[in-house]
Protein backbone atom coordinates (compact mmCIF):
# COMPACT_ATOMS: atom_id res chain seq x y z
CA UNK A 1 0.00 0.00 0.00
CA UNK A 2 0.76 3.52 -0.76
CA UNK A 3 -0.55 7.15 -1.22
CA UNK A 4 0.73 9.74 -3.62
CA UNK A 5 1.65 13.18 -2.76
CA UNK A 6 1.29 15.98 -5.08
CA UNK A 7 1.19 20.17 -5.01
CA UNK A 8 -1.98 21.86 -6.19
CA UNK A 9 -2.17 25.37 -6.89
CA UNK A 10 -4.01 26.88 -3.75
CA UNK A 11 -6.31 28.79 -6.66
CA UNK A 12 -7.15 25.47 -7.79
CA UNK A 13 -8.06 24.01 -4.27
CA UNK A 14 -11.73 24.33 -4.18
CA UNK A 15 -11.63 21.22 -7.46
CA UNK A 16 -10.26 19.07 -5.45
CA UNK A 17 -13.68 17.60 -4.23
CA UNK A 18 -14.61 16.92 -7.54
CA UNK A 19 -11.67 15.58 -8.96
CA UNK A 20 -11.56 12.94 -5.94
CA UNK A 21 -15.32 11.98 -7.12
CA UNK A 22 -14.50 11.50 -10.75
CA UNK A 23 -11.62 9.36 -9.91
CA UNK A 24 -13.31 7.52 -7.27
CA UNK A 25 -9.80 8.12 -5.13
CA UNK A 26 -10.04 9.97 -1.72
CA UNK A 27 -7.75 12.99 -1.78
CA UNK A 28 -7.52 15.59 0.77
CA UNK A 29 -5.44 18.53 1.89
CA UNK A 30 -2.55 18.24 3.81
CA UNK A 31 -0.29 21.30 3.84
CA UNK A 32 0.96 23.91 2.47
CA UNK A 33 4.26 24.83 0.14
CA UNK A 34 6.42 27.66 1.81
CA UNK A 35 10.23 28.73 -0.48
CA UNK A 36 12.76 27.70 1.64
CA UNK A 37 14.38 24.62 2.75
CA UNK A 38 13.56 21.67 4.62
CA UNK A 39 10.13 20.66 5.97
CA UNK A 40 8.04 21.42 8.66
CA UNK A 41 5.31 18.91 10.01
CA UNK A 42 2.53 20.92 12.56
CA UNK A 43 -0.12 19.99 14.77
CA UNK A 44 -3.83 21.49 14.28
CA UNK A 45 -2.73 24.17 17.06
CA UNK A 46 0.80 25.21 15.12
CA UNK A 47 3.05 23.43 16.84
CA UNK A 48 6.18 22.15 15.09
CA UNK A 49 6.35 18.53 14.96
CA UNK A 50 10.39 16.87 15.16
CA UNK A 51 11.05 13.77 13.65
CA UNK A 52 14.36 11.78 13.20
CA UNK A 53 15.62 10.82 9.88
CA UNK A 54 13.98 7.72 9.13
CA UNK A 55 12.90 5.46 5.66
CA UNK A 56 14.53 2.62 4.06
CA UNK A 57 16.86 3.50 1.91
CA UNK A 58 16.82 1.92 -1.79
CA UNK A 59 20.32 2.86 -2.54
CA UNK A 60 22.85 2.23 0.01
CA UNK A 61 26.48 3.61 0.12
CA UNK A 62 28.66 0.86 -1.32
CA UNK A 63 26.06 -2.04 -2.12
CA UNK A 64 27.77 -3.54 -5.05
CA UNK A 65 25.04 -5.67 -6.32
CA UNK A 66 25.71 -3.53 -9.95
Amino acid sequence: DYELCFCLPPEHAATLPAIAVRTGCPLAIVGRRHPGQGLVCRTADGQALAFGRAGFDHFPAGDSAS
